[in-house]
């Protein structure tokens, strides 16, 4: 059997007060457009990636940061104080979205038959 790597999914689900229910997500090409497109506000997210959380504003700007990435235009997102309007207030919670957002996602191997194999089972 070939061992196949399947990456664990980079997308959260985070259910608003609204009830709307969005993506989070931290990806490279999208943390480039937010850092050309909202400079001051990558800026803090990555701050707070380097040197760690300091209080609970921190998650915040890491979960509003993901939610902009999660989007397929930035520019459709809320504004970061309507998105803090609508985050429901569970700061444990919302700390274990970010633990999930920013821990590397480490390859599940997965059993896959061999071609040789299957082939030779014909």
């Amino acid at each position: 059997m070939v061992k196949e790597a399947m990456f664990k999914s980079t997308v959260k689900k985070l259910k608003l007060l609204s009830g709307k229910e969005v993506d989070l997500t931290l990806n490279f090409k999208r943390l480039l457009e937010v850092r050309s497109k909202r400079k001051d506000l990558y800026e803090r997210y990555n701050n707070i990636i380097m040197q760690g959380t300091k209080d609970s504003f921190d998650v915040i700007t890491v979960i509003y940061t993901a939610y902009l990435c999660g989007l397929n235009q930035i520019e459709d997102g809320m504004s970061e104080d309507e998105f803090m309007d609508e985050l429901p207030p569970y700061i444990m919670t919302l700390n274990a979205i970010v633990r999930d957002l920013v821990t590397a996602k480490k390859p599940e191997a997965s059993e896959k038959p061999s071609e040789a194999k299957e082939a030779s089972q014909k």
